[in-house]
């Protein structure tokens, strides 16, 4: 039944005439949506992550631009974060002027580069995420002339450096080789963030390690995991780090009660593991 309301969903997003969603604004028409069908993400059978998965063609110069524009006529940063307080998490550890290595795994907006270079004189701010958006990102480095901002192509490079802090806002769960990215990034003394992840409790031995589920939210229609919360947690264990935040994530009202009679426990967290 849930797969069919989410067909209709789609179906009533792509016939709607023009000239009603000119008349509906589109913050109204996604309400009408999600009363229609209220949950983010749907469970599939897959045991691996398509091929072609994660669509960011929302992400392009121009929206850069527009967020560098903005940046520079209020002198704050405008993108949403899935961490809303990372920049004052920030402050906790480190100085204004201390020099630091900030990696930031999924990162999208250049004014949250701004915002800390705003913050923090001295940071080399490292930048990992989709071809593409790495592609636009290098495009901004060399137009603006950000010395201090450092593109990762492969997750392979990732060992070439030792980061004090790594974030990965909402993008652990979309990585197909999550296992290598957590092998290298746990071989590091740092500071781990990961915000805005899925994760859930299961004595079914199918379910030891993950999930993989749909987004339903949009119509792209991305693939990703949902991490069973002890394999996940052990394997910052094994490396001897502590866990040092867990929250529920505050940034969205996720409805993830249509996976309550599949898995004992869910949730959607903001963790920070640290080793010292």
């Amino acid at each position: 039944m849930i797969y069919s309301i989410y067909a209709f969903k789609e179906y009533l997003k792509k016939v709607t005439p023009n000239f009603i969603k000119n008349i509906f604004p589109r913050m109204l028409r996604v309400k009408i949506y999600s009363k229609i069908f209220p949950f983010y993400f749907i469970p599939t059978n897959l045991n691996k992550l398509p091929n072609i998965n994660f669509i960011d063609d929302y992400n392009n110069l121009d929206t850069q631009h527009k967020y560098i524009d903005k940046f520079y006529t209020n002198f704050k940063q405008n993108s949403e974060m899935t961490f809303t307080n990372l920049t004052q998490e920030l402050h906790k550890k480190f100085n204004a002027d201390s020099k630091f290595k900030f990696l930031d795994i999924g990162g999208e907006y250049i004014d949250f580069y701004l915002e800390l270079n705003k913050n923090f004189k001295n940071i080399e701010y490292y930048f990992h995420n989709t071809e593409n958006i790495n592609n636009i990102f290098n495009q901004l480095k060399k137009n603006y002339n950000f010395n201090n901002l450092f593109i990762i192509d492969r997750l392979e490079e990732i060992s070439n450096n030792h980061f004090d802090f790594i974030n990965l806002g909402a993008s652990l769960q979309y990585i197909e080789d999550y296992e290598i990215l957590l092998d290298k990034i746990t071989n590091l003394k740092s500071y781990v963030l990961i915000s805005a992840i899925p994760v859930y409790k299961s004595k079914n031995k199918s379910q030891n390690k993950f999930i993989i589920v749909k987004q339903a939210k949009n119509s792209a229609g991305n693939y990703l995991y949902f991490f069973n919360k002890d394999y996940l947690f052990s394997i910052f264990k094994n490396k001897n780090f502590d866990i040092i935040l867990e929250q529920d994530n505050p940034t969205d009202n996720v409805n993830l009660k249509n996976f309550e009679k599949i898995v004992d426990e869910i949730s959607y967290l903001d963790l920070i593991f640290h080793k010292k």
